[in-house]
């Protein structure tokens, strides 16, 4: 089937089912396609959905609620009064002397004051004084203590000598009884501190003091005689160049005992010319000359290395220094070379290598020598410990003086600090008493009130918007043309009628509303031979009392109208007309004779094609090509053809009598489910049929009033066991329903009669 249905690529509008299977041209109809696209709604008229209906129950829930709010809200709140009173620190304390003294760690005093007066010896001081007892009579305990100490306060005012101390509770009596507590027990410990023990405490500090001071001296004399004419840094100095000096006098004691041991081993060994170099150090030890230059070479080495550090390797100075040691050097092997045969006394000659043949008298200066140089080592190395012992005991006397210096500093603050305790008392003074306050100093209730009235009005109201949320039924006649039917037109509404119509006024207000849903179809509609078929998303929604009451103002308005039953399981309009009878549109559509079976109603230019024998189990004989043909057929004999069909998600027939009709017109009752509705026309898009609008069903009065300008309408709420434009029941023959009944007596001139 919906091969046959193809979308014209200009105007995005399915083909007519004429093109399709022949017999027809277009007629330029402007019916309506669904589109799913929603225009966005705005927030102000989305909450009117969801409130509608219900505004006297929200704003009344919405009253009481925040009535319930404020009042919860201000009862939780409990309002804290706050009494304060100061205590006045002076910085100067009273001196024996013309002038008081400044008080030293002024800043830093008044600081530990105020963790002093917060403290939990403080508090528990003040819960035994006469001012708190008289409010309050619990047992001063840990918890207690900690509760109190959460309101009590004490803070320092700036730029100011003053400590403010203030107490936070919810009695002003209970405020103002605990801060003079506090200051009360505060002033009696500051007191405390100026008792007898601090006084001995001063005595035994002030004599150790004193012995500090003495032992200070007395080391330092010590220390002065044990360093003699040296400093510290000048002992250091010497212990460290004699012990360099030591070193050397040991090696020179190595290097001649291994050259005394050489040449005694060439000698017993048969070797009379041994080779022993000899060195201008050899000769130094039995020449003074010799020696007097090295030393003098070894100054000047040392001279230079100071100077090059000082002044750099390119100074003038430097440059002189180094000429001087090259001369010195100079001269001193020429010494060397001329001294050394006369003062060695070994003749010439040379052995490997170049160097010179010792004589015998070498091996007596060795000996001579080494025993000399052994002798010079341990004289060094006795005056060498006896420095290192004098510095161990100036370092000795240098610690003992720094461990005085200590003491004297240590015993200095602590007198200090004693003294200060013992004038403090006279340096805090209280200023001034708490009172009681008399507005509270924190009150949170017009706060928490607000907040409960907004929280209170606005539960009962989220509450109602949440259920109109989740209430998916159409409860009014705009919604019917609302976002979920963007696009579509709402032709019409029908007033919510009793079954028994016993009312004129109301019988002519829903003929009215028919025959302006009649009307809205002729002017949106401009072929003048139409088919329109009439379903509905589920049943009960009116579809049937639509269908006959449109066909009665059709007729009325003087076309010739055609009324076809394809309802195979509710069959309502055949029994409305009360024209059941062995054949009817299946016999139509399978012989292809259709004035045969049609079939003459009491109404001028209203006919009817009756649904027969037809069962649902023939559902399968329609196709659109056979309503197609069915609906050709009628359009040469009628103006406007009305085809009652089954619900369009419930009934098979309903899909093709949809796709091949000119137009569809989709009834929605109020209380039907959007998903519903939203699926119903999803189908009917898909399968290509063209809708012509929506007719809303079962209106409440004030839809109904709004839709026909003012007209009023007296109809009684309807009982929920009954349907109105439906059946309860299956109605009988010649029973048109309220709204057909309506339409009929209009049609006729009659009005309905009065129970």
């Amino acid at each position: 089937m919906s091969q046959d249905i193809t979308l014209a690529q200009n105007r995005n509008l399915p083909v007519r089912p004429e093109d399709v299977w022949g017999g027809g041209q277009s007629t330029g109809s402007s019916l309506g396609m669904y589109s799913p696209q929603a225009r966005q709604q705005q927030p102000f008229k989305k909450i009117h959905r969801l409130l509608r209906g219900r505004y006297w129950l929200a704003i009344t829930l919405g009253l009481i609620g925040a009535a319930v709010g404020a009042f919860i809200g201000w009862g939780t709140q409990i309002p804290f009064y706050s009494a304060e009173a100061l205590i006045e620190i002076s910085p100067r304390m009273p001196s024996l002397s013309a002038a008081d003294r400044a008080m030293p760690f002024y800043q830093q005093f008044l600081k530990s004051q105020q963790q002093i007066v917060v403290n939990s010896r403080t508090i528990s001081a003040a819960l035994e004084t006469s001012e708190w007892k008289a409010v309050s009579s619990k047992p001063a305990s840990k918890e207690f203590i900690s509760a109190f100490a959460a309101n009590l306060n004490a803070d320092l005012i700036k730029d100011s000598q003053l400590i403010r101390v203030t107490f936070q509770h919810e009695s002003p009596r209970v405020a103002a009884a605990a801060v003079n507590a506090v200051v009360t027990a505060y002033l009696k410990l500051a007191d405390e501190m100026n008792s007898q023990s601090s006084k001995e405490k001063l005595d035994e500090y002030q004599r150790r003091l004193e012995q500090a001071k003495i032992d200070f001296r007395r080391n330092g004399d010590s220390m002065r005689d044990a360093q003699g004419e040296n400093t510290v840094d000048s002992l250091e100095n010497i212990i460290s160049e004699r012990q360099k000096q030591e070193m050397k006098y040991t090696m020179d004691v190595a290097n001649l005992q291994m050259k005394l041991d050489q040449l005694q081993a060439s000698q017993a060994a048969g070797v009379k010319n041994p080779n022993i170099a000899i060195t201008p150090q050899d000769v130094a030890l039995q020449d003074a000359t010799m020696r007097i230059m090295l030393e003098a070479i070894a100054r000047l080495q040392g001279e230079l290395t100071n100077l090059q550090i000082d002044l750099g390797p390119n100074h003038p100075r430097v440059q002189q220094t180094v000429a001087r040691m090259q001369a010195q050097q100079k001269a001193a092997d020429d010494y060397f070379k001329q001294s050394k045969e006369r003062i060695l006394g070994f003749g010439a000659g040379s052995g490997q290598g170049g160097e010179e043949v010792i004589s015998a008298r070498v091996a007596e200066m060795y000996k001579i020598n080494l025993e000399l140089l052994k002798k010079q080592l341990v004289t060094w190395q006795t005056e060498t410990q006896q420095f290192s012992k004098r510095k161990i005991e100036v370092d000795r006397y240098r610690d003992e003086m720094s461990k005085n210096k200590e003491d004297t500093d240590k015993y200095t603050k602590l007198i200090e600090q004693v003294e200060f305790n013992m004038a403090m008392s006279g340096n805090i003074r209280k200023i001034s008493d708490a009172v009681e306050p008399i507005s509270p100093a924190k009150d949170a209730r017009k706060q928490f009130a607000m907040m409960g009235l907004v929280i209170g009005g606005g539960l009962p109201i989220g509450l109602l918007l949440l259920i109109g949320l989740l209430d998916s039924r159409y409860r009014y006649s705009d919604d019917a043309g609302g976002i979920s039917m963007n696009g579509l037109p709402l032709l019409g509404i029908l007033p919510n009628l009793p079954d028994r119509l016993s009312d004129p006024g109301q019988a002519s207000i829903a003929a009215h509303c028919v025959h302006q849903i009649r009307t809205m179809l002729q002017l949106n509609n401009a072929t003048p031979r139409s088919a329109f078929s009439v379903t509905s998303s589920a049943s009960g929604d009116g579809k049937t009392s639509l269908t006959l009451a449109l066909g009665l103002s059709f007729a009325a308005s003087g076309q010739r109208t055609l009324l076809i039953d394809s309802d195979l399981v509710g069959a309502g309009l055949t029994t409305r007309l009360g024209m059941s009878g062995p054949e009817g549109i299946l016999e139509a559509m399978t012989s292809g004779e259709l004035m045969r079976y049609v079939k003459a109603t009491d109404v001028a230019d209203l006919s009817m094609l009756p649904v027969g024998l037809a069962q649902l189990h023939h559902a399968g004989i329609f196709s659109p090509a056979a309503v197609r043909r069915l609906l050709n057929e009628a359009k040469k004999h009628f103006e406007v053809i009305l085809v009652d069909t089954g619900p369009v998600l419930g009934s098979i027939e309903a899909t093709p009598v949809c796709a091949a009709a000119d137009g569809v017109i989709l009834t929605v009752a109020r209380g039907q489910q959007r998903p519903l509705v939203e699926k119903a026309l999803g189908h009917l898009q898909s399968i290509g049929a063209r809708i012509a609008g929506i007719v809303f069903n079962k209106a409440m009065s004030r839809d109904f009033e709004q839709s026909i300008s003012g007209i009023s309408m007296r109809s009684a709420a309807r009982s929920t066991s009954t349907n109105g434009n439906g059946r309860t029941q299956r109605e009988g023959p010649g029973q048109y329903g309220p709204v057909a009944k309506a339409v009929h007596h209009s049609v006729k001139g009659e009005t309905v009669e009065k129970n």
